[in-house]
């Protein structure tokens, strides 16, 4: 809302800014820099929010009306530079929806500000106006404490990254992910798959040091120069290439070049053809053996480790694991649902393929933690997928991590799933996902040192992964380390502005008693969110504030509101999140009776509840040691 007789002049939409007039883009209040065609565009957008913006009218008002020649393409050139600063995706919108051969609305929630409120409201975003006053002290106190992280900030933004004073080691590469040349996005999913694949074999020799899918994939799509990305991830050489596709013709380059000079120490050039099959998988395992060849390793470690063996000999399942890792990495809902598919297909062209069943298991897993399946089914289907990947493949590091989730996540089988954790990091120790899940898994039994200690690992492996922080921070969280905690939430924020991030930061600043900043984190997860994704934990986190602050009618509101979902059609709320917020109104009968209902649902958060400090106030009672018991989280 804008006040009376004023003109907006500021667009607030999630943690960005944008200045009407002159088109300035700002995200946490830094710069972001954005073209002035795809400026106009995106303020065009974001001042009819929820409207339908047709692309006769955006032709005409940013192009103007003689404009025909190129229209067409300078149009979706704009919308794809858009996408790429707000971290849009097209398949799954949180701010720009395609509506095809019509135009684009822009869906996410829109604040327009006047001059003096945008002044006002800069480092207060999201806050209700019914927020307690802000002493002078804490204000300033609080200005001085964003002064490091909007630096911070901003040395990202500029596309500069860490650099490391030790050198890294000489047996140490990263994979960059292989550029589509194709001029096709429906290929994406070949190039990704092959940079994955290089990733997963050449981590599998020993003695040699391969940064994970994650922290190499931070720099798709990003120019810089290959020292600066090396000495980021901390390694001695660097993989890049590229993949074009016409027709059934596939033609791959390769280079592997010396970070300290620039030197190529090889390079490559393969053409296959896909009708062949079996060439697509031989290409791979190709190029495996030139790079270990050029690497500076001992030739008897490495002997036959390069390619130790196919996962599949069917090109056809191969190409549709492929198909499902890409969009299982996705994330969404949609995505998830269509990986779910391609991953089940690939059985069905090979029964044998280990690989294939663990993406299947890894689909179902996420899925309840999405709470979009119900644990009965997601039980039932992913157990029966991990177990079947770990038969098929005793050597696989991706079928242990699976089963390892699956027997604490859905099972609470905590004793197999810290053993199959242990195995697949056996297996790799290299491999960042199974040392977070270790960590995580060692936490939620109380276990604060080891869990901590294993989930720093998966950070040092997994350097610039957004997602690997989060759960370290995470971690800390849950190990009540909450100043630490704080600084790696911070720290993937820098990297990649995310809800869960923000969520996680509320979390902290709610323990310490810092209700105003909690607020504010919460708001802006929720910003992130547009309606979308799992809101009911983030909204029960602001009724616990709330309660806590003294806010007992907004915390009441949000609690009736909770409830009137429960039982609906997926996504319903988490039963601990009602419960979270009755014990901070002090109604301990009532979260009781909801931590119960929960345990008959198998919900997954009551695996937390060893180490959740929301439910710190419930844990004097006797009800509470019951409650852990039935969980098998204390004996």
């Amino acid at each position: 809302m804008t006040a009376e007789g004023s003109e907006p002049s500021l667009l607030r939409f999630g943690v960005f800014d944008l200045d009407i007039k002159s088109g300035e883009l700002r995200k946490a209040g830094v710069d972001v820099k954005l073209p002035p065609q795809p400026s106009r565009v995106l303020v065009l957008l974001a001042s009819r929010p929820g409207q339908l913006v047709t692309r006769e009218e955006l032709r005409q008002q940013v192009w103007g009306k003689e404009t025909f020649v190129d229209f067409e393409h300078g149009l979706n050139s704009c919308i794809k530079q858009i996408r790429a600063v707000l971290h849009d995706d097209a398949e799954a919108p949180r701010y720009i929806e395609t509506r095809p051969r019509r135009g684009y609305r822009f869906i996410a929630p829109v604040e327009k500000l006047s001059a003096s409120k945008a002044t006002q409201g800069a480092l207060l975003q999201g806050l209700p106006s019914t927020a307690p006053r802000v002493s002078t002290r804490r204000f300033w106190v609080a200005v001085l404490g964003l002064v490091p992280v909007l630096v911070a900030a901003a040395y990202f933004a500029r596309g500069a990254v860490t650099r490391h004073t030790v050198s890294p080691p000489e047996q140490s590469l990263a994979v960059l992910p292989f550029v589509n040349l194709s001029g096709e996005p429906a290929n994406e999913y070949l190039s990704d798959g092959l940079s994955e694949e290089l990733i997963s074999t050449l981590a599998q020799i020993p003695g040699l040091r391969v940064p994970a899918r994650t922290s190499s994939f931070y720099f798709k799509g990003k120019a810089l120069p290959v020292r600066q990305i090396g000495e980021s991830l901390r390694v001695a050489h660097v993989l890049e290439g590229s993949l074009r596709r016409v027709g059934n013709r596939l033609r791959i380059n390769a280079q592997l070049i010396k970070v300290a000079d620039g030197y190529h120490l090889w390079s490559e050039t393969y053409s296959r053809e896909l009708a062949r099959g079996q060439e697509v998988l031989a290409v791979q395992e190709e190029l495996a053996r030139a790079i270990v060849d050029a690497l500076p390793l001992e030739r008897g470690v490495v002997a036959g480790t390069a390619t130790a063996h196919r996962h599949t000999e069917n090109p056809k399942a191969y190409d549709l694991y492929l198909r499902g890792r890409y969009l299982w990495n996705r994330g969404t809902p949609e995505a998830l649902n269509r990986a779910r598919d391609f991953f089940a297909a690939a059985i069905a062209e090979d029964s044998t393929y280990a690989r294939a069943y663990s993406g299947l298991a890894d689909t179902y897993d996420r899925l309840y933690v999405l709470r979009y399946i119900r644990w009965a089914d997601a039980h039932t289907r992913a157990r029966a997928a991990a177990y079947r990947a770990v038969e098929l493949d005793p050597k696989s590091v991706e079928a242990y991590t699976s089963r390892g989730r699956i027997r604490y996540i859905l099972e609470w089988d905590w004793s197999g799933a810290e053993s199959d954790l242990r195995q697949a990091i056996t297996l790799n120790p290299g491999h960042a996902m199974a040392h977070l899940w270790y960590g995580r898994l060692l936490v939620y039994l109380g276990r604060f040192t080891e869990g901590t200690r294993a989930a720093s690992r998966a950070t040092e492996l997994e350097p610039l992964s957004p997602q690997v922080l989060v759960q370290y921070a995470r971690t800390l969280f849950q190990a009540h380390q909450y100043e630490r905690s704080v600084e790696q939430a911070r720290k993937a924020l820098e990297l990649e502005v995310s809800a869960e991030g923000y969520q996680l930061l509320g979390e902290n600043y709610t323990q310490q008693d810092q209700f105003d900043d909690a607020i504010r984190a919460y708001r802006s997860a929720l910003g992130l969110l547009g309606g979308r994704g799992r809101t009911t934990r983030i909204i029960a986190n602001l009724g616990v504030v709330y309660a806590r602050a003294g806010r007992r009618q907004q915390a009441l509101k949000i609690l009736d509101s909770l409830k009137s979902q429960a039982g609906q059609a997926a996504p319903a709320p988490h039963a601990i999140s009602v419960a979270i917020l009755h014990a901070a109104l002090g109604q301990k009968d009532e979260a009781f009776a909801w931590l119960e209902q929960g345990l008959q649902e198998h919900d997954f958060y009551l695996a937390l509840l060893r180490v959740d400090p929301f439910v710190d106030p419930l844990r004097s009672d006797p009800r509470f040691r019951a409650l852990l018991k039935k969980t098998g989280l204390e004996r």
